[in-house]
């Protein structure tokens, strides 16, 4: 997932192993001035989280991804823009089982229900989250589970 809101999907087996002094391989090709914002590895249960640095998010079954080769550019999954921000995170979340810390810039923190958060079509805008202050922005978010575990 880049924080302009592009995903790609493909198969982890594409991925092959590298000492820890090697360059690795390309995940997925990034735009000029775009850069990683999450990664995430999706089974049946669980569904694609994003959340933007103003707040916005929404929930998206993984089977909306085809799985593609990897060294592609995505395919759509969030319109950043002035009034939503770049994404911040992006993670698995399974939604009757998880919660989800989020934290400021300023360092405030706040917790959501993951299930709480809509559920939306790949194209969909999201919808807003937390309300973030004035000057603010979200650093990250993190999926969390709820009392009583996986």
């Amino acid at each position: 997932m880049s924080a302009g809101g592009r995903a790609l999907r493909f198969a982890a087996g594409e991925l092959r192993a590298a000492g820890r002094s090697a360059g690795g391989v390309r995940g997925m090709r990034l735009q000029d001035g775009d850069e990683v914002a999450g990664l995430a590895t999706g089974r049946g249960d669980e569904e694609l989280l994003v959340v933007s640095e103003q707040g916005i998010g929404k929930r998206t079954p993984f089977a909306e991804y085809a799985v593609k080769g990897r060294g592609g550019q995505g395919v759509r999954t969030f319109r950043a823009s002035a009034r939503t921000g770049r994404l911040v995170g992006a993670h698995a979340v399974r939604p009757e089982r998880d919660d989800l810390l989020l934290v400021s810039r300023e360092g405030e923190a706040k917790w959501t229900r993951a299930d709480a958060i809509v559920r939306e079509r790949r194209d969909a805008r999201g919808a807003a989250i937390v309300r973030i202050g004035r000057g603010d922005a979200l650093a990250f978010c993190a999926p969390v589970p709820r009392h009583g575990g996986r």
